[in-house]
């Protein structure tokens, strides 16, 4: 695996630490195990750091910074500053290794994943088009969102804009998706202009069915080929969008 970029925050009872770290220097944070029940891991992962990714030929796709597009097989220093990550494709996903915590003496009670999407359409944007996003951890299918459209009928609540973004109609804002894996299961809630739905059971995977033994957590975000609907997907990262964050991972002990 090449080394990249993570940010990192160390959360106790006070404010987080913030840290940006190689791959290496992750490695020897994740050395030793927490020393509360109650400490609370969480990272930041780029939306341009994924480590895996598959787009079907031929279909409308990019990855760009606030400035130009950079391309999906950029080297990840350059991915790394990526703001939007898309496809129209009704086969894709995009893969990302997050270091994952030595279990030790401390058992994880809680998984959350959290980041912003919603539907890719080959167009301009269509608020009504739906797609059926699947989220894996460890290749585990923990639930499938029902994306309910692309969305750009406002602007971004992010400021200033891209550069490449224009005055043409786009999409130019995205939902934030929140799923928590925890000992009784899985749920998801959605925010959209600033409110939450209720959390919703989507499925009965356990945070002990996630196997977090392995050096590393894999998320997969796709739109599987034998998808319902296959409306592709956007990701917006922390300078683009609603919400200024990239993909957040957090696990509570």
């Amino acid at each position: 695996m090449k080394a990249s970029v993570f940010a990192i925050f160390f959360a106790f009872a006070a404010a987080p630490v913030f840290l940006t770290c190689t791959n290496e220097i992750v490695d020897m944070w994740w050395g030793a195990a927490p020393e509360s029940q109650d400490e609370l891991l969480e990272l930041s992962m780029p939306i341009g750091s994924f480590t895996g990714y598959k787009v079907t030929t031929g279909t409308n796709k990019q990855v760009l910074d606030r400035n130009k597009s950079i391309g999906f097989d950029a080297p990840m220093s350059e991915r790394v500053n990526a703001v939007s990550v898309w496809s129209d494709s009704g086969d894709i996903y995009f893969e990302y290794l997050f270091p994952a915590p030595k279990k030790d003496n401390q058992k994880p009670k809680e998984l959350t994943v959290s980041f912003e999407a919603c539907s890719e359409f080959n167009g301009s944007y269509k608020n009504d088009y739906l797609s059926d996003i699947t989220i894996r951890i460890n290749g585990i299918q923990c639930a499938i969102w029902n994306c309910p459209g692309d969305l750009g009928e406002r602007a971004g609540k992010i400021t200033p804009p891209p550069a490449w973004l224009g005055a043409q109609p786009s999409t130019r804002y995205g939902m934030l998706a929140k799923l928590n894996v925890s000992q009784t299961g899985t749920t998801l809630a959605v925010t959209k202009d600033g409110v939450q739905s209720s959390p919703a059971k989507v499925s009965n995977v356990t945070i002990d069915d996630l196997n977090l033994d392995d050096s590393y957590l894999s998320l997969k975000i796709s739109v599987e080929p034998d998808a319902v609907n296959k409306g592709g997907i956007n990701l917006f990262g922390s300078g683009f969008g609603d919400y200024p964050q990239d993909i957040l991972l957090s696990i509570q002990y």
